[in-house]
């Protein structure tokens, strides 16, 4: 006989997906409809007894708040309503009044505590078993051991949910014993974690958090029991999918004042296709939670007064048609036949959106959001398990000041103090490098005890004189030293860039404050993060925390780091972190890295007042018993939603459906679920796209399965959006221009005769001749583009090197060879590649060159050699000359001139690349050693006087096979001699610059190729396919 206050048969009804769940309940909570049908309506001061089990927080808030709108009230008296799956104290306190001995329950264990337990428990076993790889990789990857223990603890709640000891887990191997070796690996692992864990738990007297929920659900099923309450007991929308939520239900249906309310259950399900459910299916949880509670399906009944809130009944048959097992899709056809003009009902306000990318999907759903605003009253959600989609909507929908109640929140490490946190990380563990030290800069929290603008501005500078330019970095700790240095060599060498040049001592003194600063806070962080041993946990943090503090710290003192809502939420981070921290294992700063920043992810910042609106974006679980005018799902990617049916790193599917635990598909069931209550709204758009982070993307089987059911029924198209009324047009004509694009003429600047420079040096003149903007770009506006972040060995730093290398030789023997004139040489170049380039690898890679070129060229420097006075390495020369009107001046820096016992000169240019063409009518040439050699005749180059030019030549020098190659310019039957051809450049730099001092002289970009490091200024692509009239040169 049942116990007093049970009956014997469960009370439980469904509510159908079309129906708003929250307020068809409210509706039959104050029609007397509960907990039975026809009873009386209750008295405002009644209800205040009633209890109500839901499954969230949010959907308790959701029903207060509908059960005061049905009630036409805007405040009163309401139930007591508690979320199923945050059970907490109240339970424990409802169990312990009764008697009930789960009142010593010890406490549960922290999520984190019970990470860092797991996580050396993983280590301690790669320690003593180096007999098996996995325990190689766990030793030596950085933060293996801690992600691992990150899966196992979800195995552990898979195991307590079932009520499985984990024990069981222990006996698993032998099941199988022809299993790989890291199958074997890792059960041995999962041997010692039951025989460890369970031990170490009650030595701590604490209780895994989910067997202790668990114990209280079943705790407050036994008081239901033993003591029913009088007044009534409601569980509503609950899917039970953990065993202990299973039979809490089950006793509330059985109470005489209790029954259940199960969201979307399909009670016309025909048997053959209720018995063919699989794990993936949306209705496989409701068969579950059916036959853990007893209860057959016959047996429940629709909740009194729903029809009063039907919507679309014909979409539940749609979707329950589409959503069939497979082994009963063979009665599509007859479904398609029969019932056609039900299903194409069925579709009629459900929308697809096929997008060709993720932008687009976004785009298409804000203004579908963006629309629903111009309707009074109207509400719209998005509902999505995409996270990056949830924030494109966002971030669309901000283009027009839209604010948007997102549930799921912003992750921690993406906000600004989490994102400062990180950069704090890389600066630390790569000693400040430049890359990693100028983003930190940038990042808004870096203050150094200084005033942002101050901040901002030092850290541009010693970016553009320090940062970039640096070759061999010397730490962190020597910034300050390497500022001081850096600020002599610009003040000293020419080639410096001139926005360094331009730095003042003001300026200057500014970059030495704040490397002064830099050095102070990061120097010891640095040390520690750099170590490869393991450091307490504790340590790392404390030391990654105080530093990001002192330098996210104002000019008066005040800490920045911890203000907002996302400083609240890192702070509240940083002490759960804190407080678990004595527990973790050691790590190397590599693995408290890798731990650190996805455990800020997993943190949700949520605004403490969200947005008051008519527009929301929530997750699946957010969603559930939620409804909206506009529902919008988004993301209907496989993969996405449904997700990935993947298996944990611990069981296969075999092991997992012997021990009882559910398998991968399981959850698939539960996401389809969501989208069959989601998609039976009065207005549903689904929405999917082609490609997802520039990579092809499949629909949602569930969108096939619909496309192919519609179609059968002679509807392919009624998903489709019908314009004007497409959302993915307007996305698509969003950004496009108001009319046609028009083809727009190249660049013209034509700079006033003051502006256009009247000094010019021979290596530029080619320059002026073949890419008149480039020469415009970088001598008129003096625009240069900066080095590399970081400095690499580019092809221009390789011939800078070598260059150097070659004056250096020179200088030291400008007139006889020394003895080992090929060491010396060599040991020239490499000292001055080691300069620029501080990684040996690439040192160690070209020192095999520099030893092939200095044989080559030392044996070439014996030729030349042969009747030479002295040589001339890098000097300097210029030379005035009459351009039209104006009188100008002609500069260079020859590379070689061999002053000749005959009193005439070789001049030579060392090219690292391909040499200009030596024809002056072809089509390449560059009239630089010409115009050399025009100086050299006119006595420019104070150091060799007047003299006449014997021979001229380009030298290739690579070091490669062969190591170099000689072009004399004008040793050709056919060549003019050297004075010949220095006159006629010469002339012809006269009639080129005096064109380009006229102010009515455009300087012309060129069509194709040109200078790259201007191409974007001239904006080349939006007309280098237009044909201008005018001659690109003068």
């Amino acid at each position: 006989m049942p116990a007093e206050g049970q009956h014997r048969r469960p009370r439980v009804y469904t509510i159908d997906p079309d129906v708003p769940f929250l307020p068809a309940l409210a509706r039959a909570i104050l029609d007397g409809h509960l907990p039975q049908p026809g009873g009386r309506r209750p008295d405002p001061r009644e209800i205040a007894g009633w209890h109500i089990f839901l499954p969230s927080r949010r959907a308790a808030r959701a029903l207060a708040a509908a059960v005061l709108e049905q009630s036409g009230q805007a405040s009163g008296v309401l139930p007591r309503i508690r979320p199923l799956g945050d059970v907490d104290e109240d339970e424990l306190a409802f169990a312990s009044a009764a008697g009930d001995p789960s009142h010593d329950l010890p406490p549960p264990i922290a999520p984190l505590a019970r990470r860092f337990l797991l996580a050396g428990l993983i280590a301690d076993w790669a320690k003593d078993n180096d007999q098996w790889p996995l325990a190689d990789i766990i030793r030596h990857t950085p933060g293996e051991a801690i992600r691992l223990a990150a899966s196992l603890g979800r195995l552990i709640d898979l195991c307590e949910n079932a009520r499985l000891p984990l024990d069981a887990l222990s006996k698993v191997h032998e099941l199988a014993a022809d299993r790989p070796e890291h199958r074997l690996a890792t059960l041995e692992l999962l041997a010692f974690m039951a025989a460890e864990y369970p031990g170490l738990l009650e030595r701590m007297g604490r209780m895994g958090a989910a067997a202790r929920r668990g114990e209280l659900l079943r705790a407050v099923a036994r008081t239901l029991r033993e003591n029913p309450p009088a007044e009534p007991v409601i569980a509503a929308g609950s899917t039970g999918s953990i065993a202990a939520t299973a039979e809490l239900l089950g006793m509330i249906a059985r109470l005489g004042n209790g029954c259940v309310i199960l969201p979307g259950l399909a009670r016309a399900m025909g048997k053959a296709d209720w018995e063919a459910l699989e794990e993936s299916h949306p209705q496989y949880g409701m068969k579950q939670l059916l036959e853990h509670m007893g209860v057959h399906r016959r047996e429940v009944a629709e909740l009194p007064g729903s029809d009063h809130f039907r919507r679309r009944p014909h979409r539940v048959r749609l979707l329950r048609e589409a959503m069939r097992p497979a082994e009963t899709t063979e009665h599509w056809r007859d479904s398609a036949i029969r019932g056609a003009e039900a299903l194409r009902d069925g579709a009629e306000g459900l929308w697809l959106i096929e997008a060709p990318s993720r932008h687009l999907e976004a785009r298409a759903i804000a203004l579908l959001m963006r629309e629903v605003l111009e309707k009074p009253q109207q509400t719209c959600t998005l509902i999505t398990p995409d996270r990056d989609l949830a924030r494109a909507v966002r971030d669309e929908l901000a283009r027009w000041d839209i604010a948007i109640d997102d549930s799921a929140g912003e992750p921690l490490a993406d906000t600004t103090p989490g994102i400062f946190l990180k950069l704090l990380g890389q600066a630390a563990r790569h000693d400040g490098a430049p890359p990693q030290l100028a983003a930190l800069l940038a990042h808004p929290l870096a203050r150094f005890g200084m005033a942002r603008a101050d901040v901002a501005t030092a850290a541009r500078l010693l970016e553009v004189a320090v940062l970039r330019p640096v070759v061999n970095w010397p730490g962190i700790a020597e910034l300050p030293q390497l500022v001081r240095q850096r600020r002599a060599e610009v003040r000293r060498n020419r080639h410096e860039h001139r926005a360094a040049k331009a730095i003042d001592d003001g300026q200057w003194r500014l970059i030495e404050r704040l490397a002064e600063c830099i050095a102070a806070a990061l120097t010891d962080m640095s040390d520690l993060f750099r170590r490869t041993t393991p450091i307490d946990f504790e340590r790392l943090l404390r030391a990654h925390l105080q530093t990001a503090e002192a330098i996210a710290t104002d000019e008066d003192g005040t800490p920045l780091l911890w203000r907002g809502e996302a400083g609240a939420g890192l702070a509240a981070a940083a002490h759960d972190i804190l407080a678990h921290a004595a527990g973790a294992p050691a790590v190397s700063p590599a693995s408290y890295i890798a731990f650190f920043f996805p455990e800020l992810a997993a943190r949700p910042v949520r605004p403490r007042a969200p947005a008051a609106g008519r527009l929301a974006i929530h997750g699946l679980l957010e969603a559930r018993l939620m409804h909206a005018d506009r529902v919008i799902l988004g993301g209907l990617n496989e993969g996405v939603w449904p997700p990935v049916a993947d298996n944990d790193p611990w069981l296969n599917r075999p092991d997992k459906a012997h021990l009882g635990l559910p398998p991968p598909e399981r959850f698939i069931g539960l996401a389809a679920h969501d989208f069959a209550q989601a998609a039976a709204g009065r207005e549903v758009w689904m929405t999917c796209a082609a490609r997802i982070d520039q990579q092809p993307a499949e629909k949602s089987r569930w969108l096939l399965r619909l496309e192919a059911l519609l179609r059968a029924a002679g509807a392919a198209d009624a998903l489709r959006p019908v314009p004007p009324h497409d959302p993915l047009n307007w996305a698509e004509a969003l950004d496009e221009p108001a009319a046609p694009p028009r083809p727009t003429a190249p660049p013209a600047p034509a700079p006033p005769a003051d502006m256009r420079p009247a000094h010019i040096s021979a290596s530029r003149v080619g320059t002026l001749r073949n890419d008149p903007y480039g020469y415009y770009a970088r001598h008129v506006l003096r625009l240069e583009k900066l080095p590399e972040l970081p400095c690499r060995l580019t092809p221009l730093v390789l011939g800078t090197a070598m260059h150097a290398g070659i004056e250096a030789f020179l200088r030291d023997h400008p007139r006889t060879l020394p003895d080992e004139a090929e060491t010396r040489l060599r040991e020239h170049l490499e000292a001055a590649l080691a300069e620029r380039v501080a990684e040996p690898a690439p040192r160690r890679f070209f020192a095999a060159r520099f030893q092939r070129l200095a044989q080559w060229l030392i044996a070439r420097e014996r030729q030349w050699r042969d009747g030479v006075e002295r040589i001339l390495a890098e000097t300097k020369g210029e030379m005035t000359f009459a351009a039209g009107a104006r009188d100008c001046t002609l500069s260079a820096i020859a590379d070689r001139i061999d002053l000749l016992n005959d009193g005439q000169a070789r001049l030579m240019d060392f090219k690292t690349g391909n040499p200009p063409a030596r024809d002056p009518t072809a089509q390449g040439y560059d009239p630089q050693l010409d115009l050399e050699a025009a100086i050299l005749i006119h006595g420019g180059f104070a150091d060799a006087g007047r003299r006449a030019v014997a021979e001229m030549m380009y030298v290739k020098i690579t070091g490669g096979t062969p190591p170099g190659e000689i072009q004399p310019l004008n040793t050709a039957k056919t060549s003019p001699p050297p004075a010949r051809r220095a006159a006629a450049a010469l002339d012809g730099l006269a009639r080129l610059l005096g064109a380009y001092l006229d102010p009515g002289q455009p300087f012309w970009p060129v069509l194709r190729g040109g200078h790259d490091d201007y191409g974007h200024l001239a904006r080349r692509a939006e007309w280098q396919h237009v044909q201008p009239e005018q001659d690109e040169t003068p």
